[in-house]
């Protein structure tokens, strides 16, 4: 969903960032904001200047978080049908594994940026952690 908003020129529509009767405005969506990379806090410092300049502001944490759990299962789902587990249903549109992913992350994004929390800082620290805690946990084949 957040693809496709993002790839219209001109559109009116609900975006999943926001609560379900949040309209946005039919305005060009300034795709420089977004472009590759170095790392995580500048996704964040864009999602942030977006919300704030474009997007009305941060849900309520809650919101923000059945968002995350809203998205994971269009993960879930996609991988699902991906692994042959559950036939799509009827009406569906092909998926896009990877655009569901993106819009996790975001979701996840919006509620670091809303605790104020560096991800790149975290994801470090995190994998500093389980490199050294898990070093002898798994079998290497």
């Amino acid at each position: 969903m957040i693809y496709e908003l993002i790839n219209t020129k001109n559109f009116e529509g609900k975006f999943k960032c926001f609560p379900n009767n949040y309209k946005i405005p039919n305005i060009y969506f300034n795709m420089s904001l977004f472009h590759k990379h170095s790392n995580v806090l500048n996704l964040q410092k864009d999602v942030d200047e977006w919300i704030n300049t474009e997007g009305g502001g941060y849900w309520p944490p809650l919101s923000m978080l059945a968002a995350i759990l809203e998205e994971l299962g269009e993960v879930s789902r996609e991988i699902n049908i991906i692994e042959k587990i559950k036939p799509p249903k009827s009406n569906q549109v092909k998926g896009d594994l990877g655009m569901e992913l993106a819009d996790l992350v975001i979701a996840i994004i919006c509620t670091a940026n809303y605790y104020k929390i560096d991800l790149t800082q975290k994801l470090i620290e995190k994998i500093k952690q389980i490199k050294i805690r898990d070093k002898n946990r798994f079998i290497k084949l």
